[in-house]
Parts: C-alpha cells; sequence; structure tokens
C-alpha cells in the first residue's frame, strides 16, 4: 500500500491537471487517526494518517474508483481560488459578517485554479468538510478498506515510530 506522500504527489499533479470538480473531506476516527478523502471525476482517494508532531504526519492511502452512489455526494467545489489585492482589502476592512460572507461566496463561485496558474497575493483554498464518519461515503467496503489502512498504519508506525507503540499502550 502506498504511502500517504505518494498519494498526496499524485493528487497535487492530478489537480494541476485539472482543477475543476474535486471535493476534500476530513475527520479522526476513533483512535486519533485522521482520515481524508479527495473526490474527483470517477476517483476516490484515502488517506489515513497519524500526527506525527506539529508539522508532519505519517500515513497511508490508497487510490481506487467510485461508485456510481458515491459521485453523487453533494458537497461544495474545493480548490485554489486567487485573491486580488482590492478582494484581500475589502476582507480586511468590513466589519459585519454578513458583508465577509457575501465576498467569500463571490470567491467561492470563482473556478479553482492550478498551483502553477496562481499569480495574486494571496490564495484562499478550500472548503473542506468535517464529518464524524466519513469513510462511510465508501458504503459497504468502508470497514474493510478502513481495516486495511488502520492495519498499514499500525505497521508504519511500529517500524518507523516503535516509541508510539509503548508511550500510547
Amino acid at each position: 500500500m502506498p504511502d500517504s506522500i505518494e498519494i498526496k504527489n499524485r493528487i497535487t499533479r492530478e489537480y494541476n491537471n485539472n482543477p475543476q470538480g474535486w471535493q476534500v473531506h476530513t475527520a479522526k476516527d476513533e483512535r486519533g487517526h485522521i482520515d481524508t478523502i479527495f473526490l474527483h471525476s470517477d476517483d476516490i482517494f484515502i488517506l489515513k494518517e497519524e500526527l506525527v508532531n506539529p508539522y508532519k504526519t505519517i500515513g497511508v492511502g490508497l487510490h481506487e474508483k467510485l461508485d456510481a452512489k458515491v459521485k453523487n455526494v453533494l458537497a461544495p467545489s474545493f480548490g485554489l481560488r486567487p485573491l486580488d489585492f482590492n478582494t484581500l482589502r475589502a476582507i480586511s476592512t468590513m466589519d459585519e459578517k454578513e458583508a465577509q460572507n457575501s465576498i467569500l461566496n463571490e470567491v467561492l463561485t470563482k473556478n479553482p485554479v492550478s498551483f502553477g496558474n496562481i499569480n495574486a497575493p494571496a490564495v484562499i483554498h478550500g472548503p473542506i468538510t468535517h464529518s464524524n464518519k466519513i469513510l462511510n461515503i465508501m458504503g459497504s467496503k468502508q470497514k474493510d478498506i478502513d481495516h486495511q489502512l488502520k492495519e498499514e498504519l499500525d505497521r508504519l508506525l511500529e517500524r518507523k515510530y516503535p516509541h508510539f507503540k509503548t508511550m500510547y499502550g
């Protein structure tokens, strides 16, 4: 099973080739592992990661083709959206939440761009949907995939960070 860095690199390449139509969902499982799902076109990328320190995660992932019923998941489109100086100034000077929300809604209606096409002073990224049971999106396969990812992550943690096992039991 590939490590999460390999899967993230593939996601980045595919996002840069086509930044339209992505969805990102994240959750923590009962052991505190971070589950992240990226949906795009007919693809689903699933990551299970452990936070090693505030700046680093270690994990595993997989890529599969989507079932027809998973394709119908409704969520906002994820992406990188450049912000020009005027929009930044407008957001920073507004006091009312309604006005801020209207500008953010306007920004979110813009099409996402790839990393190479960003030529603005700032970028807003997201949205990312948070859920308690995000792997339920996989339907009947959910338990098998979650079990497989947990076992692989445990082996990886035991190999690279054996002290975690003694520290947390």
